[in-house]
């Protein structure tokens, strides 16, 4: 099939294609289906040609495929008596799989792939998919379409025997029972489902005959473990599809329900009990812990007699040990996950095991240095982990464990008693890891350290967590800055907030050295605090931060607070104190000219310029400055101010495709694009950059900046004469406590406009409904206009 398909730009079928398409299905010819239509051949051709387009594809098998897939063929896969089959009936109605099925269905009308193994670890419903696909090929096969089971099959002549079974074949005479099995299978069109066949790999052999003997045979096998015969084509399964977070502002995939939780939920119906709509946020986050794997989801759901969702969440956080059968709803090979995940463990060598082992203390995934380093890796025990479904390797080149997986791995290192040394190691790799952006000058282009940085945030994240447990003060600070800087480059100060605070609490204070760091902890502190709109908070832990490090004469810590106090203080409209520490810090790096706040200080002393409306002399700053994205925003402000919007807008365009902007940099991007653009009258264009940057509104983090991203939309509203919204932004605006003090002196001067243009009663009601909102209820309604 062509590459790339996309189902959501099919175009529909006219009512004669559909008929067309039908009886493609059923194996017509084109003179047959001319025949029965009353049309001429060449109709038949033209109507074949529009099929194919609009389905993306070349051929009428494909065609057939991609129908089935998408659901376009009325055939009733359930009851199909006249293909010959033998596929097991459903207990259960087949959930999600949607990409799954069309991924495999395009392989299968590939001329060139006759053999696929689907490769996962067990209860990743790799069985379930197989028949699943069984069913969609119904008819596809001259002679059918059979599966053989074969958990129970321990030998080559079992397994020959389980082939013949199925397809009907009886032995006779002298001649062996292989040898009679490729000559039936010989000139046979069919598909052979071969289930469960990783204990059978040393008669691997058998399957590479049939293919080479029976041209017209096609296998469609699953396995835990890789066949590694010529030929094999392994389709990795993974989890059931998610919710992620990440989905919580769309509101199209907030519409549906993920697969993962439409499982459980049919799990649950059969149950003594079911899930009340308000109880969704437990059935997200169960499915969430156990990777959408069907298997953990159906037993998980099995618990809702005898424990609530709450509960079910809580044992599931505790280990392992709640996800099996008590009643034995399921075969013995899958009563639990643990007997499940033992058959496969018992499967790896002694090596395998240890590495496997190692690699459990990876928290979201690893590269290979990383596994080299830590679980003292080869290339070659990853690829071994990747073919028996221990690990998976994604396209971006790093490597993942399902959840459940790296659980078993992590309860079985705890067991042999080396999980401290393991976890010691990968502290100690990440804390390496991280070094070059904790040195790295403030305000320095650091693209490539900062992505690296997020492909391991959660490593980082367990690696402070573990030197924080053993109270690790001198790796706690080699960690320090570079989560710092992360933190604040990807807008996430409330878990910044969360991973410092309790260190805050916890360690004791008695040294120098002690001291110190609970001064660059404050100062941290305030600096996220600052960033989720907490100004006053943030002033008071940086104050009390400045008292720790001048005493100690750090001045590093020293600048460090100064540049958090010069933003914190311009925030809370204090613009002569902001200016006040700009200067002490310029003056402290002129003896420090290498420091790493060098560039940080001069760009302030711009701002103190620009606050000052002394255009020309932070001009003249910024000529004899490194290009940086803070330097382009304040270009963009002079240049704004001088009513020279064209150029303004052209700068920033271009310094936005050229630099790495954060989540604030971003926002006040594109306040300032969409300001440019209603100067300039183009109020389309205005409001293209304010949904533009309201994808980087969040409520948890860099709130403020969302907030002063909306006063340009209450501007474009008023243009508008939408009185009613804009007196409902401002009445927010005003009262959300993440608004600045800016923020809320730019805004209120519209107030006695907007009073005068509605009565009183639609004001007053307007204010009322303004005030109640939070973010993510104002974000939608201007998102809506």
């Amino acid at each position: 099939m062509t590459g790339n398909f996309d189902p959501g730009y099919i175009e529909p079928l006219t009512e004669r294609e559909s008929e067309v398409l039908q009886m493609l299905a059923d194996g017509a010819s084109n003179k047959d289906i001319a025949t029965a239509l009353v049309i001429e051949v060449s109709t038949v051709k033209s109507h074949n040609n529009q099929i194919y387009s609009k389905l993306q594809v070349k051929n009428r098998q494909q065609a057939v495929l991609r129908a089935q897939a998408l659901g376009l063929l009325a055939i009733d896969v359930a009851t199909p008596s006249h293909h010959a089959h033998n596929l097991p009936a459903d207990i259960m109605p087949f959930i999600g799989r949607r990409q799954e099925i069309d991924d495999i269905l395009q392989l299968f009308s590939d001329d060139t792939i006759r053999f696929i193994t689907i490769l996962g670890p067990g209860g990743m419903g790799k069985t379930r998919l197989a028949i699943e696909i069984g069913h969609r090929l119904l008819g596809h096969f001259l002679d059918g379409v059979y599966f053989v089971p074969l958990a129970s099959v321990n030998s080559v002549d079992k397994l020959i025997t389980s082939i013949a079974d199925v397809i009907g074949l009886t032995f006779h005479g002298d001649v062996p029972p292989k040898q009679q099995l490729l000559k039936a299978l010989q000139n046979q069109q069919l598909l052979l489902i071969i289930d469960n066949f990783e204990h059978l790999l040393a008669y691997r052999e058998l399957l590479k005959d049939v293919l080479n003997v029976a041209p017209k045979v096609e296998l469609l096998v699953t396995s835990r473990e890789k066949l590694g015969l010529l030929g094999e084509m392994a389709y990795a399964l993974d989890g059931l599809s998610l919710r992620t977070d990440s989905d919580k502002g769309d509101s199209e995939k907030r519409k549906d329900m993920d697969d993962a939780a439409q499982l459980f939920i049919e799990a649950a119906r059969r149950t003594t009990s079911s899930v009340d709509p308000s109880d969704m946020s437990f059935v997200t986050r169960i499915c969430q812990l156990l990777g959408g794997m069907p298997l953990a989801i159906l037993l998980a759901a099995g618990w809702l007699d005898s424990l609530t969702l709450a509960q079910i969440e809580k044992e599931i956080q505790g280990g392992l040990s709640i996800l099996d059968a008590p009643q034995s709803l399921l075969t013995q090979r899958h009563e639990n996950i643990e007997t499940v995940f033992d058959y496969s463990w018992q499967r790896l060598t002694a090596i395998e095991q240890d590495v496997f082992m190692r690699l459990s203390v990876f928290q979201d995934g690893f590269t290979v240095d990383a596994a080299k380093a830590v679980a003292n890796a080869s290339i070659h025990n990853l690829q071994r982990l990747v073919h028996k479904s221990f690990i998976q390797h994604q396209s971006s080149g790093r490597f993942s464990i399902h959840e459940l997986m790296r659980q078993y791995g992590h309860d079985k290192l705890s067991a042999t008693g080396d999980l401290d040394a393991a976890c010691e190691q990968h502290a100690l790799y990440f804390a390496d890891f991280i070094a070059p952006l904790s040195k790295a000058a403030y305000q320095a282009e650091v693209r490539d350290l900062v992505a690296a940085a997020h492909d391991d945030f959660e490593n980082l994240r367990a690696t402070w967590l573990f030197q924080a447990k053993h109270k690790n003060i001198s790796e706690m600070r080699r960690l320090l800055d570079g989560l710092w800087r992360y933190i604040d480059i990807y807008s996430r100060s409330q878990e910044g907030i969360e991973l410092l605070e309790p260190v805050l609490e916890a360690l004791p204070y008695d040294n120098e050295n002690q001291r110190l760091f609970r001064g660059q902890l404050l100062a941290r502190l305030a600096w996220f605090y600052s960033d989720t709109g907490q100004h006053q908070k943030a002033l008071a832990l940086d104050e009390q931060a400045l008292a720790i490090v001048e005493s100690l004469e750090s001045t590093d810590d020293i600048l460090f607070v100064y540049q958090g106090l010069f933003w914190v203080l311009r925030f809370l409209n204090r613009y002569a104190d902001s200016n006040m520490y700009a200067k002490k810090g310029f003056e402290l790096i002129e003896t420090q000219p290498e420091s790493r706040w060098w560039l940080a200080f001069q760009l302030n002393m711009v701002g103190v310029d620009l606050s000052r409306n002394h255009y020309d002399d932070a001009l003249r700053r910024l000529e004899l400055l490194p290009e940086t994205t803070l330097g382009a925003a304040i270009s963009v402000s002079i240049l704004f101010r001088r009513g020279d919007y064209a150029q303004a807008e052209e700068l920033l365009l271009d310094s936005l495709s050229r630099h790495s902007y954060h989540r604030i940099g971003q926002l006040n991007a594109y306040r300032k694009l969409a300001d440019i653009a209603r100067q300039l009258g183009d109020n389309e264009r205005a409001w293209r950059y304010v949904y533009q940057g309201l994808q980087y509104g969040d409520d948890r983090s860099y709130a403020w900046g969302t907030i002063d991203l909306l006063i340009a939309a209450m501007d474009l509203l008023i243009n508008e004469e939408v009185y009613t919204t804009a007196t409902e932004l401002l009445a927010f605006i005003l009262n959300h406590p993440s608004s600045t003090g800016e923020a809320r002196d730019e805004a209120s001067v519209h107030k006695s406009l907007l009073q005068d243009k509605l009565v009183a009663d639609e004001f007053e009601a307007a204010w009322l409904r303004g005030k109640q909102f939070d973010l993510a209820d104002m974000i939608t309604i201007i998102t809506e206009q």
